[in-house]
């Protein structure tokens, strides 16, 4: 395994109502309901009542662009900012060899204050798939205002017929109120598919 880093948090509010009909997608791991189709992708959300959080899963088919592709715009750690209107700075701040990278991110959105996290980020190779996963540093700033809970992961695998398979996770508190917090978290993770998307069909396949 070697370690790399790169983040996602506090997504922007989006206020989306969505129809959830119950539909458990693995008897291994949460049950989720389904939320919506968009983007070549199915957005899927679990019940928090027995974890007390919220997982957001989004699990897409993209035939048109090359897992390659893909990766580099998730890799690009200091970049993310750049690609992800949620986030207002990126920044590498701890990159020790063998080590999750730590990466200083902030996340803006309108209808809340901004927030700030320190994030310890790792890359790992399984075969063909690329897992970038994240979860909040061990030590924060004092003077932040961070989120409690700050989780998740990005797979990229080549698909067999071409193209990329991706599955995104992210987990976050149930604060603000049911269907709207759970809305507006998966308004902003439809932006987030969505951004990450069309960078990486926008770059050159060098």
């Amino acid at each position: 395994m070697r370690a790399i880093a790169s983040p996602f948090g506090a997504l922007a509010a989006l206020a989306l109502l969505l129809t959830a009909a119950f539909a458990p997608s693995s008897s291994a791991g949460p049950a989720f309901h389904d939320l919506k189709e968009a983007h070549g992708c199915s957005f899927l959300i679990s019940d928090p009542r027995e974890s007390g959080y919220h997982t957001l899963r989004a699990e897409c088919d993209w035939p048109k662009v090359a897992a390659a592709r893909v990766e580099r715009v998730l890799v690009d750690l200091r970049g993310w900012d750049a690609t992800f209107s949620h986030l207002s700075r990126s920044v590498v701040i701890k990159e020790d060899e063998g080590q999750p990278v730590v990466l200083r991110v902030g996340y803006t959105g309108k209808g809340f204050p901004d927030q700030s996290a320190d994030l310890s980020v790792t890359q790992e190779r399984r075969g063909e798939t690329l897992v970038l996963s994240w979860t909040k540093a061990p030590q924060q700033r004092a003077d932040d205002l961070v989120i409690e809970i700050d989780t998740g992961s990005f797979e990229v695998s080549p698909a067999p017929s071409g193209g990329t398979r991706l599955i995104f996770e992210r987990s976050f508190e149930p604060t603000g109120g049911g269907v709207v917090a759970k809305s507006g978290e998966t308004g902003a993770t439809l932006r987030l598919i969505e951004e990450l998307y069309l960078r990486a069909t926008s770059i050159s396949a060098g």
